[in-house]
């Protein structure tokens, strides 16, 4: 378990103890890079953060417990119910190894997609982020994809 980069201080030290005592898991350094987990990684279990896109990239099997914009792909283990995550997990796992060529194809689709349909610009507003966002270019950038976008949508209606 590693704070959100985000976050950093913003976890009571009460839970971060609570979570370094439950049995197999570690509190990792903030500074740990999210590649290196993934690697090692055989599952990536996520509200829906960037790292479990980076977890579908990689090929690992990603469970989302939120809404993701990658939960759509057909790629994930959506979990809404929390009494479902165990037995999700277990399937995932067992899944992930044997189906990882058969997916392959659609993750390429679907990074295709999602490459094609990408804008310049941060909407990121929060924490670190925020001065980025508020930057002119930034706020030019994100404006001009918004409206490239409106007109898409309007040419297709």
């Amino acid at each position: 378990v590693k704070e959100h980069p985000n976050n950093v201080g913003g976890m009571p030290l009460d839970a971060l103890w609570r979570v370094k005592q439950l049995p197999n898991v570690r509190l990792l350094s903030v500074d740990t890079h999210s590649h290196t987990l993934i690697e090692g990684a055989d599952l990536i279990v996520t509200v829906n953060s960037t790292v479990g896109w980076e977890g579908l990239i990689y090929q690992k099997p990603v469970i989302t417990l939120g809404t993701a914009f990658y939960d759509i792909s057909g790629l994930t283990y959506n979990v809404r119910d929390f009494y479902q995550l165990a037995q999700t997990i277990k399937k995932a796992i067992k899944e992930g190894k044997k189906l990882k060529h058969e997916r392959q194809e659609l993750l390429y689709r679907f990074v295709h997609a999602v490459l094609r349909n990408i804008y310049e610009g941060t909407i990121v507003m929060q924490g670190e982020y925020w001065d980025t966002y508020m930057q002119d270019e930034n706020l030019e950038k994100v404006t001009k994809g918004i409206i490239q976008e409106l007109e898409r949508y309007n040419r297709r209606k």
